[in-house]
């Protein structure tokens, strides 16, 4: 799996690193991916961890229909490339992978909250911590990517972002004044 970063990939990473300790031992695993990069390595954690590993993953239904083909990467790879842009981040640039192994627990929980606290969504698995990237630095990453299926997804978020703070200016601006 590669770690070419996309620039909303990259730019979040410069945010996760200034919310952690000067030197703090920061290394991605895994950034955006490829169907057959994606279908490897849920092959490589089914093999390893069992295929309760893929638990994870939102879509049963999808989960459900790789674990009933074969254990090959082809298999995998040609249901991803139809149906696995809502199945994971990694695919159209809205995820990192962040490696825990060589990290003590206080560093593994401090990476956990600057996740948090940057704006992501941190999901601790067996041997990294996932990060979904938030949306302001996801939006790019579908261009770049060409991930057009999740876009209206992340447009909605951020729709709904707009909505709050505009609700909260006007709150502030009627009942504070």
């Amino acid at each position: 799996m590669g770690t070419t970063l996309t620039a909303g990939q990259a730019a979040y990473l410069k945010k996760l690193t200034a919310a952690l300790p000067s030197g703090f031992p920061l290394v991605v695993t895994s950034a955006g991916r490829t169907p057959r990069e994606q279908a490897s390595a849920m092959l490589a954690k089914v093999s390893k961890y069992g295929t309760s590993s893929l638990d994870i993953y939102s879509d049963k239904t999808l989960v459900a229909r790789l674990l009933a083909l074969p254990r090959d990467v082809s298999s995998w790879e040609a249901v991803i490339s139809t149906d696995g842009m809502r199945l994971s981040r990694h695919l159209w640039g809205g995820a990192l992978d962040l490696r825990t192994r060589d990290l003590t627990s206080t560093q593994q929980a401090q990476l956990t909250t600057a996740v948090g606290t940057t704006g992501g969504s941190p999901l601790v698995e067996e041997d990294h911590l996932h990060a979904d990237l938030p949306a302001l630095y996801t939006s790019a990453s579908f261009v770049e990517t060409g991930a057009k299926e999740a876009l209206p997804a992340v447009l909605l978020v951020g729709a709904i972002a707009a909505m709050a703070i505009t609700g909260a200016v006007i709150y502030r601006r009627r009942f504070r004044s």
